[in-house]
């Protein structure tokens, strides 16, 4: 029993010691997200094995479900069982958010996670994401007409979520992923129990089709096929990143009170959609002003129309609000937009920092 045990914990161990070592400052304390599902139960007993000092426990509770207080008294009572500290936190659809599908629940449940770390004093909050959930969502990305190299990565294994804290998916790191079959081994092999939500079994929910499809194991885009293709794609959005990043650091520049990027830099810039995107993506949080472009096709064949002339007034979409923009022979020139006070190589790694990655 315990060689079995070993067999098939010791595998995701290792990758998450590799993830954690990697991305994460010793002492560092993690908030994980725990649902009560099979996965994050999981995902929590093998941290407990590696790091129990380091952890917090939380539990979100949308109140959408009949069974939802029954999973956060679970996860409670398993954190107690443990011995780590737990945070039952309750996002309901309320005031102008008053969504209940599954991106509006998602969307409140990150930002609790987000503000539970904050205040927890946890710069990371993990999520028990694991193979299966990025080829569920990469068909979801093709279905839905998303296209481009981040399509086709799916899920990103390092994100954003909020000041001084990222969201790491740490089964979704390094070359291969486990699935949920895995993890349900080894937490049957940890001896914990779990919960199972009712709602995975409704197939009017998008994700839950497409999971029940993909079961069937029916070629060409089997769940092992949609891994390789996963695979590829990480590695040549590195690459991307890695152009696109090295050409904002030499080519985007301060013009008196505002910045410009080269004539150069764009044209190189628009040789490849992929280039591009990522290329604008890292260029709003360069800004003193940080921006997030609306990165869609339309944007990239505005830029490429007037990029033949050589001259023409821009206005690009972007959040918090829009970023005027003035292409003539030297360039594309942000007049309003000063860059961050940094070295280039700084204001690169900072965009970096705000930008989803695929590990």
């Amino acid at each position: 029993m315990v060689l079995m045990t070993l067999e098939v914990v010791a595998p995701l161990l290792d990758q998450l010691r590799r993830t954690l070592g990697a991305l994460t400052r010793p002492g560092e304390r993690l908030l994980v997200a725990v649902s009560g599902g099979s996965d994050s139960v999981a995902l929590l007993g093998l941290l407990n094995k590696l790091s129990p000092e380091r952890l917090v426990v939380a539990h979100v509770n949308h109140g959408l479900r009949p069974r939802a207080d029954r999973d956060a008294h679970f996860v409670v009572g398993l954190a107690r069982e443990l011995g780590l500290p737990c945070r039952s936190l309750s996002a309901p659809p309320e005031g102008a958010d008053r969504g209940a599908s599954e991106t509006a629940a998602r969307r409140r449940r990150l930002d609790s996670l987000g503000v539970a770390a904050q205040q927890a004093g946890c710069p990371w909050v993990l999520c028990a994401h694991h193979g299966d959930d990025a080829a569920e969502t990469q068909v979801l990305h093709l279905a839905r007409g998303h296209r481009g190299l981040r399509a086709l990565a799916g899920i990103p294994s390092v994100r954003p979520l909020a000041p001084r804290v990222a969201l790491l998916r740490p089964l979704l790191a390094g070359p291969s992923a486990p699935g949920r079959q895995d993890l349900q081994r080894a937490r049957q092999a940890l001896g914990l129990d779990c919960v199972q939500d009712e709602t995975n079994f409704d197939r009017s929910v998008p994700r839950n089709a497409v999971r029940a499809w993909l079961e069937e194991g029916r070629p060409p885009l089997s769940s092992s096929h949609l891994a390789r293709v996963r695979r590829g794609a990480c590695r040549q959005l590195e690459a991307t990143l890695a152009r696109a990043a090295s050409l904002l650091e030499s080519e985007l520049s301060p013009l008196g009170s505002g910045s410009l990027l080269s004539a150069h830099g764009l044209r190189e810039l628009l040789t490849d959609d992929s280039l591009a995107t990522e290329g604008l993506r890292l260029l709003g949080p360069c800004l003193r002003r940080p921006r997030r472009l609306t990165l869609r096709h339309t944007l990239l064949r505005r830029l490429r129309e007037a990029a033949v002339h050589a001259r023409g007034q821009l206005l690009l979409p972007a959040n918090p609000h829009p970023l005027r923009a003035r292409l003539g022979p030297e360039g594309l020139h942000f007049s309003d937009e000063a860059l961050l006070d940094a070295s280039p190589t700084a204001r690169v790694l900072n965009a970096l920092a705000q930008t989803p990655l695929h590990l």
